[in-house]
């Protein structure tokens, strides 16, 4: 996904932000078990092609070359995210 980030304050290593983001995204389904739909048989596919986005209003990094960082927002990487940067 394309993404835009602003910064709402930065002070040497800790950076609070929002941004946004989107794209597409293509998903493949295989159904492995019994379903409650009467059609679908087990090794049965779909496909479909979305449209995938991400609203963050708050984000909070620490850190510079290694840091960790926290998100809140909406969308296809959910309500709360977080992780691990490393910057080279």
């Amino acid at each position: 996904m394309g993404r835009l980030k602003w910064n709402y304050f930065g002070a040497l290593t800790i950076h609070l932000y929002g941004g946004i983001a989107g794209g597409i995204t293509n998903v493949t389904t295989t159904v492995t078990g019994a379903s409650g739909d009467n059609t679908a048989q087990p090794g049965d596919e779909s496909k479909a092609t979305k449209i995938a986005y991400q609203l963050t209003p708050i984000g909070i990094s620490v850190g510079k070359g290694f840091g960790v960082f926290a998100e809140v927002g909406y969308g296809y990487l959910g309500i709360v995210n977080g992780g691990i940067r490393i910057t080279f």
